[in-house]
């Protein structure tokens, strides 16, 4: 089953009056989306789902994204990353 970001929500068309379920799950968010869901103040649970998802990015090359954590506490954690741009800029001057 995967991983949930938020909740299941139903979609009624007004003109049909069919019901769409829409699930939001962890793997159709971007990494903007994951980045922002991390550094804000939410549940520890969400954020260590999307730590998990980021890390399942991470070994299988979808992304690049590296954790640099402070010494501080309480501290919100910043987060840098790159998205493929050594194979996007090889696919445009390759």
């Amino acid at each position: 089953m995967p991983i949930k970001f938020g909740p299941t929500s139903k979609q009624i068309d007004r003109q049909t009056k069919r019901v769409n379920i829409v699930h939001d799950y962890m793997k159709c968010k971007s990494n903007a989306d994951l980045i922002e869901a991390y550094n804000k103040p939410v549940k520890p649970k969400l954020r260590q789902k999307v730590k998990n998802e980021i890390d399942r990015r991470n070994k299988k090359g979808l992304s690049n994204i590296v954790f640099k954590w402070y010494n501080s506490i309480n501290t919100f954690v910043t987060i840098m990353w790159q998205e493929r741009v050594r194979e996007i800029w090889m696919s445009n001057h390759g």
